[in-house]
């Protein structure tokens, strides 16, 4: 039985990978005033950092609070559009994504760097995290690198039944500025 690649929507993939346990769809603490306009997902370890367990250090559960707060930013359609918050890591200009890797830039001591990249506009995928103090100057390429394995490897919907699979790919969305991945869509369906 040989696997044949056809075409499955953005959502229906992420579904997939959600009820695989290759994603987690992460859920911000909304006010009732507030609506959720993005969405994130990430990779289970990326989502255990964000939720440390009970009985963690301190420090480690008001730090995780902190970049919750930060992200939910990102779920409610604050601006993300500047280089300050989202980093494209494939030019050193700004403007011409290639690859279509990124980071969202969480400023609050110590740094931290979320990698990954975008399926579809206003959906970000996490797939590693790390403090910015332990990342070299320049040219991350071995987290990009890190992205783009765990985007060819694990990012793959499989749905049939014995007879006949499907796999479905989750996209990575290339050529696109912040504006276009970050756009304000009220009124969309982003669930």
């Amino acid at each position: 039985m040989a696997d044949r690649l056809i075409y499955m929507s953005t959502d229906a993939v992420l579904k997939v990978l959600c009820q695989s346990g290759a994603l987690i769809k992460w859920e911000a603490e909304l006010d009732d005033d507030e609506s959720p306009q993005r969405r994130i997902y990430l990779a289970p370890d990326v989502h255990a950092w964000l939720n440390p367990p009970e009985g963690s250090k301190k420090s480690d559960v008001k730090y995780a609070a902190g970049v919750r707060r930060f992200l939910k930013g990102f779920i409610v359609g604050e601006n993300f559009d500047d280089v300050i918050k989202l980093k494209n890591l494939d030019v050193d200009e700004f403007d011409d994504p290639d690859q279509g890797i990124w980071a969202i830039r969480v400023q609050r001591e110590p740094k931290t760097r979320i990698f990954g990249g975008f399926p579809h506009e206003n959906v970000f995928v996490g797939t590693h995290v790390y403090l910015r103090s332990e990342l070299p100057k320049k040219k991350w390429t071995n987290e990009k690198s890190k992205v783009l394995t765990q985007w060819s490897g694990r990012y793959k919907a499989l749905v049939g039944d014995a007879e006949k699979q499907v796999v479905g790919m989750l996209p990575r969305l290339r050529n696109r500025t912040r504006a276009q991945l970050t756009s304000n869509t009220k009124g969309r369906r982003n669930g």
